[in-house]
Formats: structure tokens, sequence, C-alpha cells
């Protein structure tokens, strides 16, 4: 896996960081061929992820890597957050801030949705807990084989 030209790095700070770093992704990610569809999905994987990094913790780091062989984009989150006690369960679907939310919760916790939905649109996911520093998040989307059209018809 190389690095295709230099990472591109954000602080963010306030909710409203997770708008443009959508935006910054979806930019960058199409520099390396993924479809519309692809490039939304993007989107919203920044999103959630800088959304739970300002929720848990007051302060974060994002940092895009553009790949290449495959072609692709790494999308890395750091927050100064607690972290997470079980990092597997909290991608489970209906895990929210550390519970699992049964169906007559009207608590105002989250759905417990967003790092399932972060999983099944990305490749790759990695939850690491920093001891005493936060959490990292790291996932990675490969640009899929696209078929071109025969230029061979009959």
């Amino acid at each position: 896996m190389n690095s295709l030209g230099p990472e591109r790095s954000y602080r963010i700070s306030e909710p409203s960081d997770s708008i443009w770093i959508a935006r910054e992704i979806r930019e960058v990610a199409a520099r390396v061929g993924f479809n519309l569809r692809e490039l939304s999905s993007l989107a919203i994987v920044a999103s959630e992820l800088v959304s739970n990094a300002l929720k848990f913790g007051k302060s974060g780091m994002v940092t895009v890597t553009l790949l290449r062989q495959p072609d692709g984009i790494e999308l890395t989150v750091v927050d100064d957050g607690p972290g997470f006690a079980d990092p597997e369960a909290a991608i489970v679907d209906g895990f929210s801030e550390g519970r699992i939310r049964s169906v007559d919760d009207r608590s105002p916790r989250g759905l417990g949705l967003g790092l399932g939905a972060v999983k099944r649109l990305t490749d790759e996911l990695e939850i690491t807990n920093l001891p005493g520093a936060g959490c990292r998040v790291v996932v990675r989307c490969w640009v899929p084989a696209r078929s071109t059209p025969s230029t061979n018809r009959p």
C-alpha cells in the first residue's frame, strides 16, 4: 500500500467541522476515482467519525491519505476522549454510549447505528484506544475495479 502525495491533516473542535471535513473528503477522494455514490458514502463516514470524536472528546485530528496500488483513501480520526471499553461491541448496531439500546429505551442517547454504518460503508475499520489520550479510528476504502465497455462489438 503506497501513499499518493502528502497527507492532509485537519484539527477539529466544533460540531460544524463535520460538514466541511465531509466536503473535503469528497473532494480528495474524487481524485482517485471514486464515483458519486462512493463519494457520498465517504462523506457520511467522515461526518459520523468527526461527530463521534467531538461528542466524546473536546477536540481531535483528522488525517486523509490517498493510497495507490490499490487506489483508495485512508481516513484517520484521533480524539482526546475516553476511548472504548470494548471497541468490538461499539460496532454492533444498537450499541449507544456504552450500552445496547432496548426497543423501549426512550433515553436521549443515539440510536447506536453510527459505527456499524461506518463498518458497512468502508472496506477496513480499525479502532484503537490510546491509553490516557483518547481513541484512533482508521478506515480505508478502495476504489472498486470498474468494467469498461467492450469496443469490439460485432
